[in-house]
């Protein structure tokens, strides 16, 4: 209503007077109020046309402002949607951590556990090594007084006479061992010599050994 009103108050109406007829004022005044009622019928349909411009023009605002709301509640819900299979997923990378962290925790126990055991054994075998290597040379000099025992035994019979006949045994030989041996230098023919009956070494029980006293292998049995 405002803009009517400025344009109302600067509306200027003109009157002609004759003064040389008489005056009419009725007519005078109908015709005033004919313009009047002209200019505010004028004003109004503009001021009718404005106004539904104007609120046309609201409308049409409201309504981009609505979509543009609902636009941005939809785009707020799928941020929403999002946010919650990312909290979602957050906690199943957490509990995956975490069961990762149990794992490796136990694998490293395990590790600890085998490199333990490992050491044990490594301590183990060296000393089941060193227990055998006591052990061998025992058993070397076990076989060695053996095979001594058994040449004096040879001797004592030799001496005796009992191995005279098809089982005589001459010194430096042993019963079916084939022919003599030569026997290490400044050995005892009868005391000393390492050959197992049926050929050999008596220490070893390799028919390709020295048989004298650089043998280092141990019979099998």
């Amino acid at each position: 209503m405002d803009p009517l009103l400025a344009h109302i108050t600067d509306t200027s109406v003109i009157i002609k007077m004759n003064n040389s007829q008489d005056l009419n004022v009725d007519c005078t005044v109908a015709e005033i109020r004919a313009q009047y009622d002209d200019i505010a019928s004028c004003s109004q349909a503009k001021a009718e046309s404005w106004y539904h411009s104007k609120c046309e023009e609201i409308k049409a605002t409201v309504q981009n402002h609505v979509r543009s709301l609902r636009h941005s509640k939809e785009d707020l819900n799928r941020l929403n949607q999002a946010i919650q299979r990312l909290a979602v997923r957050s906690c199943e990378l957490e509990t995956t951590k975490e069961r990762l962290e149990g794992a490796s925790g136990s694998a490293k126990g395990k590790l600890a556990w085998l490199e333990a055991a490992l050491q044990q054994a490594k301590e183990d075998m060296v000393r089941q090594l060193r227990e055998y290597q006591e052990l061998m040379v025992v058993k070397l000099g076990l076989d060695f007084e053996i095979a001594t025992y058994r040449k004096l035994l040879q001797g004592e019979e030799q001496r005796l006479g009992l191995g005279s006949g098809a089982g005589s045994v001459a010194p430096g030989t042993a019963p079916d061992s084939g022919p003599a041996r030569p026997l290490p230098p400044g050995a005892d023919p009868g005391l000393l010599e390492t050959s197992a009956p049926g050929g050999g070494c008596a220490l070893c029980g390799s028919p390709g050994c020295a048989s004298d006293f650089s043998c280092r292998g141990s019979r099998e049995y």
